[in-house]
């Protein structure tokens, strides 16, 4: 698929869901090149790195690491040159796109650590509403090792959940949101969700405040080795907040992005 054939189906369910799947658009060329690069990545950790797993006193491993495409040419090619960021121009309605963050997470098979029900928008120093999150799997992604789980519609609901710590479940001093985040399984009508199985070159796109979680890896022996890339567009500026994420690059408060920090990837 590519984003030349990108329906207004993927538009509106972004829209409508809060989330979008759009099957084939990465060539196997690009997650070959990936693969390759995650192995390099994750045999040379840094202090970005963590196990949310071991810190949270769970069974096998669950790594996790912030903008490795700063470190690794080969991550940093496939942001600038993939059709990531012109399928997410169009998903998300935007003339241009920059990068603002990126993300590698890994669950080694039999690893029971969740990843928590969570909006990414607490966690980032922005505000506006074109920001959106592309998440790939370098392996086939299915509800038994770890597939996201996305509550229909929750980007529109005005209602912004406290950032916590993935490992410890902790809570972070931040901005007067609205409290932590619901137990959505336990309430599964109030709740509705949508989860996407992926093959390698399907991505999901979804908005910075869709409420979304996953399982941890219940599979033996298959590995969900995770890509997100965190994309913004024209109406996002940077926003000071109380609880500061690492490895972000401070700009003036209420600033449009702007720097080779946060290069521009895409405009029409």
């Amino acid at each position: 698929m590519g984003t030349g054939t990108l329906a207004s189906a993927e538009r509106e369910a972004f829209e409508r869901d809060g989330v979008a799947c759009l099957r084939g658009l990465l060539s196997e060329d690009w997650i070959e090149s990936l693969r390759e690069a995650v192995a390099k990545v994750m045999a040379t950790p840094t202090e970005y790195s963590r196990d949310l797993a071991r810190e949270g006193g769970k069974a096998g491993s669950f790594y996790q690491e912030i903008n490795v495409s700063l470190r690794s040419d080969p991550i940093a090619q496939f942001v600038k040159q993939s059709p990531i960021a012109a399928a997410a121009a169009a998903v998300m309605g935007s003339r241009s796109i920059r990068f603002f963050s990126d993300q590698l997470l890994v669950k080694e098979p039999a690893t029971n650590a969740e990843t928590p029900w969570h909006q990414d928008f607490p966690y980032f120093p922005c505000d506006g509403d074109q920001i959106g999150s592309v998440w790939l799997g370098l392996d086939p992604v299915t509800r038994e090792n770890g597939a996201m789980s996305f509550v229909k519609g929750s980007h529109r609901t005005g209602t912004l959940f406290a950032p916590q710590n993935f490992g410890s479940k902790a809570g972070y001093e931040s901005d007067p949101f609205d409290g932590p985040p619901p137990d959505v399984d336990a309430d599964p009508e109030a709740y509705p969700t949508i989860c996407y199985e992926m093959e390698p070159g399907d991505v999901t796109i979804h908005h910075a405040r869709t409420l979304h979680g996953a399982k941890g890896n219940e599979s033996s022996d298959v590995r969900r080795r995770g890509f997100t890339i965190r994309l913004a567009g024209d109406d996002i500026v940077w926003r000071n907040r109380r609880y500061m994420p690492r490895g972000f690059e401070p700009l003036e408060d209420g600033a449009p992005l702007s720097g080779p920090r946060y290069p521009l990837l895409f405009s029409r």
